[in-house]
């Protein structure tokens, strides 16, 4: 990383170009704040795949059933998504697309309490890894 400078804001120092030191620090810390970032990404998104999954098993599960609002709520959010007929038309991309994902997203998060209702059926806490 030798020969890399970088220059401050006029108004702190003059502009003076920063120390290999001095940049380094600010290299390490940008690389952990990205790494943070990735981190937490994957973990959403390892949180949101396992809901998928645990989603899967409660609709295989014989022994559980869904509550109707969910039900109702979940066709008429599916009716909606295939549907051509929209509230915001889907040729005006992107706001097309986003009310259905929009759509999607709520539906999906009014199902999360449920998925923990049946994980917290399944598995008690104390057993959970995932939390």
């Amino acid at each position: 990383m030798s020969g890399f400078s970088w220059t401050y804001d006029t108004q702190k120092d003059g502009g003076k170009p920063a120390s290999d030191a001095e940049a380094q620090r600010a290299g390490a810390r940008l690389d952990e704040e990205s790494q943070r970032r990735v981190d937490e990404s994957r973990n959403m998104l390892s949180k949101l795949w396992d809901n998928v999954r645990t989603l899967g098993k409660m609709i295989k599960d014989p022994g559980y059933s869904f509550p109707t609002q969910l039900k109702v709520l979940f066709v008429v959010a599916a009716i909606y998504v295939i549907s051509p007929i929209d509230l915001v038309p889907d040729f005006l991309i992107p706001f097309g697309v986003l009310d259905d994902a929009g759509l999607i997203a709520l539906v999906f998060s009014m199902m999360t309490g449920e998925i923990g209702k049946y994980k917290d059926k399944l598995w008690p806490r104390a057993e959970r890894v995932d939390e």
